[in-house]
């Protein structure tokens, strides 16, 4: 008969405590992924926000063809993300209207559209998390890299 061997006390701990380190980054970029979720429809289809149209205006011209932005105010690659995510919706364009309208009740294409152009900051917003967390651990241990 096969026997497993039985973990002390000393070794069960040090495996939880393992388990816990590795369970904090993915806990942490989920966490912050549903903190920028929230609330991302606000006022999508007022179109309040005049940095959002400019970041719509050239994924558009991405999208038909002038690949250049001459205009240096804002970081191009976010207009190359955003050019990106419109494109990969029109590929779905049914299936990315029902995700929005279940998930933030959005139904207006071009609401949909800015609401797309919202949802590339929040990702690779959630994203700077991963970079923060080594840094504060590397720094000061794995409690700083949680704070």
């Amino acid at each position: 008969m096969l026997s497993l061997p039985r973990l002390n006390r000393e070794e069960s701990c040090l495996q939880s405590g393992r388990l816990v380190r590795t369970a904090l980054l993915p806990a942490l970029l989920v966490l912050a992924l549903v903190v920028r979720l929230i609330g991302l429809e606000h006022e999508v289809e007022g179109r309040y926000y005049l940095d959002e149209g400019t970041y719509y205006h050239h994924a558009i011209q991405i999208l038909e063809g002038e690949l250049f932005s001459s205009t240096f105010v804002y970081p191009h690659l976010l207009y190359y993300l955003d050019a990106f995510t419109l494109w990969l919706a029109s590929l779905f364009p049914g299936a990315v209207a029902r995700l929005v309208s279940a998930l933030f009740g959005v139904e207006e294409p071009l609401a949909i559209s800015w609401l797309l152009l919202r949802g590339v900051v929040a990702v690779l917003s959630a994203l700077t998390t991963v970079p923060v967390f080594f840094l504060g651990r590397r720094l000061g241990g794995t409690t700083a890299g949680v704070l």
